[in-house]
């Protein structure tokens, strides 16, 4: 089940396949129990049958009344017919000044019975900051200051909803960018899903390369052949000026 963002919905991916469940944007719809019916519906299916594990993520940035007690109804589903059947994680997104959401997410855990993952987002002005976990990189992303560095390792399954968010912030960045750019690559280890995001990063770095000068810095470990082979990889594929730093 794929339903596209809107300005009074969020987006919603189910896909078992990928193994990805997540909730994303705004919950503001005119009648929430119309909209949220289709999910109710379809986890009601997939409960006959799901995965060993199910992480689902919700990254909501306002919810409606009406929002927070479908969403409450939801969660009680997840803890009264799935929770029985997989193992079951709710991953709450919440950024650092957001400190309505982060509660909500609290109230949440408190009533059911479901592990909770609570995971601070920061943005700073126009930048974009990420801090390092044990799976994804930390990420600081400066059109002020010209800092364009993604630093750790990178092997986070079901990583889309990590890497949307820097596909979207250099989709805004294109429209303006700076006359030249150098992104540094400091990757200690990167599993096949998280490989193909970098390649679609790459790609949009590449657009970004037809008017002004971008510069791929791509740092490896003496005895990390791994990475610098799929930097070669990259190079190879793509029409971008690399570096490669032996460290």
């Amino acid at each position: 089940l794929i339903i596209k963002k809107t300005g009074e919905t969020p987006a919603i991916i189910l896909n078992p396949e990928k193994n990805i469940f997540q909730v994303i944007g705004s919950s503001l719809p005119e009648n929430a129990i119309e909209f949220y019916e289709q999910i109710f519906d379809w986890f009601s299916e997939y409960k006959n049958s799901p995965n060993t594990e199910t992480k689902i993520e919700f990254s909501l940035e306002y919810l409606s009344s009406s929002s927070i007690k479908i969403i409450a109804k939801l969660l009680y589903l997840f803890q009264k017919e799935l929770s029985q059947h997989t193992k079951l994680t709710i991953v709450w997104y919440h950024f650092s000044e957001d400190s309505d959401m982060f509660d909500e997410g609290r109230r949440f855990s408190n009533f059911i019975n479901i592990p909770f993952q609570f995971v601070e987002r920061i943005y700073v002005q126009d930048d974009f900051v990420h801090k390092q976990t044990k799976t994804t990189p930390a990420v600081h992303l400066s059109k002020k200051n010209n800092i364009f560095n993604i630093i750790g390792n990178s092997t986070r399954k079901s990583s889309i909803y990590f890497f949307s968010q820097i596909f979207d912030w250099f989709d805004e960045y294109s429209n303006e960018p700076n006359p030249a750019m150098s992104f540094n690559f400091k990757l200690n280890n990167i599993n096949t899903e998280n490989k193909t995001h970098y390649l679609r990063l790459l790609k949009i770095l590449q657009k970004i390369s037809k008017t002004d000068k971008v510069l791929i810095r791509w740092h490896y470990e003496q005895d990390n052949n791994l990475i610098l082979e799929i930097g070669k990889e990259f190079h190879d594929l793509l029409d971008l000026d690399f570096e490669f730093i032996e460290i």
